[in-house]
C-alpha cells in the first residue's frame, strides 16, 4: 500500500470516528484548492474554514491531522521534485470507487478554490468540472485502469501548475 492510500485509510478512521460525512478526498481537494489560490494563506484559518464547510466538530486531533495534511501538501506542491499526490484509495480499492474519490477531490478542489477567489477560466478547470460529473453507472462503463491513471496524473500535473501560477502572482 503507498503512503498516500495509508494516508487516505488513517484519514477516513479519523473522520468516521468524528461522525463527518465527507471522504477523504474530498476533504483533502478541500485543502489544496485554498493552497493554489495566492499560496492559500494561514493554515489555521484554512482548517476553520474546512472544518465549517463541512460541519466538522473541532477536535484537537481532527485540527492537528487537518494542518499536518495542508501543510505536508504545501510542501509537495512547492518542492522541485514535483512530489504531490491527490489523496486517493489504495489500487487494492476497485476501480469505480477509486473513479468515485477523484470525483469527490475534484469537487472540493473547485469549490475551496472559488471560494478563495481563484480564477475558473480555462481548460483545465473545465476539465475538473467533467471529471466531478462521474457518477457509479458511468465509472463502470467507462473507466479503466489505464485512463484513470492518466486522468489522475492530469489532474495531479494542472494542480501543481494552478499552485506555482498562484505563487508566482502572490510575488508580483
Amino acid at each position: 500500500m503507498s503512503n498516500t492510500a495509508k494516508a487516505y485509510a488513517m484519514l477516513d478512521d479519523v473522520l468516521k470516528t468524528e461522525g463527518a460525512f465527507v471522504s477523504p478526498a474530498e476533504l483533502h481537494g478541500w485543502l489544496v484548492g485554498r493552497l493554489c489560490v495566492a499560496g492559500g494563506g494561514d493554515t489555521k484559518v484554512a482548517v476553520e474554514h474546512a472544518l465549517d464547510q463541512f460541519s466538522l466538530e473541532p477536535s484537537e486531533g481532527l485540527v492537528q491531522t487537518l494542518s499536518a495534511l495542508r501543510e505536508l501538501a504545501r510542501s509537495q506542491l512547492g518542492s522541485m521534485e514535483m512530489n504531490f499526490m491527490l489523496m486517493m484509495p489504495g489500487d487494492d480499492v476497485p476501480l469505480i470507487e477509486r473513479g468515485i474519490a477523484l470525483s469527490h477531490w475534484c469537487d472540493g478542489f473547485i469549490s475551496s478554490f472559488v471560494l478563495a477567489g481563484g480564477e475558473t477560466k480555462g481548460d483545465f478547470m473545465k476539465d475538473l468540472v467533467e471529471i466531478t460529473r462521474l457518477d457509479s453507472s458511468q465509472a463502470e462503463d467507462d473507466v479503466d485502469e489505464v485512463s484513470f491513471v492518466e486522468v489522475s496524473e492530469y489532474v495531479r500535473l494542472g494542480v501543481i501548475s494552478l499552485y506555482l501560477d498562484g505563487k508566482q502572482d502572490k510575488l508580483q
